[in-house]
């Protein structure tokens, strides 16, 4: 509808000579937190683009027979190799000095990465090597801090699913209400969070927490579906399956 003017004089109207437009933003773009095999810097988030430069920026998998112990470089792997893309990690220190029993680091990373814009996923899986209940801490930290942001989710992995005694769904049963337990006071930041389980086998028979594989699956249901597809029912990369 043309303008009315109601009275004399000179009127000047612009027209845009772009229509308006939306800046296209990641939606799934994971944060890391663990421990390395060596850093330049420890506690501030740099990007990767590929398991091959975290390998250039962070050293290599742990040696043989720690690979059960350190968790990040294996989180990294099924991200890239379920879809994943950019992404950001956080070294918390090196592997060889590090203190498994100590939550502190996790905490002081939290505190850190919540200042950063950008990420929409927290995973710590080196938080694994903790004991439980602090583990579920750390758990309940990233929960608060996605819910306080609220730009982000926690993908967390249930503490313990490595138990090769675990052989039936009954044997996981207290490791799953323990979770539960320890988050259900969180309330409503409970919505800002998944937690995946059981964790995976390799063919090499070691089991590996999902959360890795589920942060690259996000990306790649974003990419080839659309974010109002949910994250399911997507075929595992590498033979791994799940565990009982």
């Amino acid at each position: 509808m043309p303008n009315e003017y109601r009275t004399p004089g000179v009127y000047i109207e612009e027209i845009g000579a772009l229509p308006p437009s939306v800046p296209a933003v990641e939606t799934a773009l994971p944060v890391f937190l663990g421990y390395v095999a060596e850093a330049e810097a420890y506690g501030e988030p740099v990007p990767i683009a590929s398991l091959v430069e975290y390998e250039r920026l962070f050293g290599g998998p742990p040696p043989e027979g720690e690979a059960e112990q350190w968790r990040l470089h294996e989180a990294i792997r099924l991200h890239y190799a379920h879809g994943g893309q950019r992404a950001l990690v956080v070294p918390l220190g090196a592997r060889d000095e590090a203190d498994p029993a100590d939550a502190a680091p996790f905490h002081a990373a939290l505190d850190r990465i919540g200042r950063e814009q950008g990420p929409t996923l927290l995973l710590a899986p080196d938080a694994l090597l903790l004991p439980r209940d602090f583990y579920h801490g750390v758990a309940a930290a990233m929960l608060e801090l996605c819910a306080a942001l609220g730009d982000r989710m926690a993908i967390l992995d249930i503490h313990g699913g490595d138990d090769l005694a675990i052989g039936t769904p009954a044997d996981s049963a207290p490791l799953i209400r323990a979770f539960r337990d320890a988050v259900a006071p969180l309330g409503p930041a409970l919505s800002y969070g998944a937690a995946y389980y059981p964790w995976l086998v390799a063919p090499d028979g070691r089991r590996m927490p999902p959360g890795g594989a589920m942060a690259g699956i996000y990306r790649q249901i974003d990419d080839s579906k659309g974010v109002w597809k949910a994250p399911a029912n997507v075929v595992l990369d590498g033979g791994a399956v799940a565990a009982p």
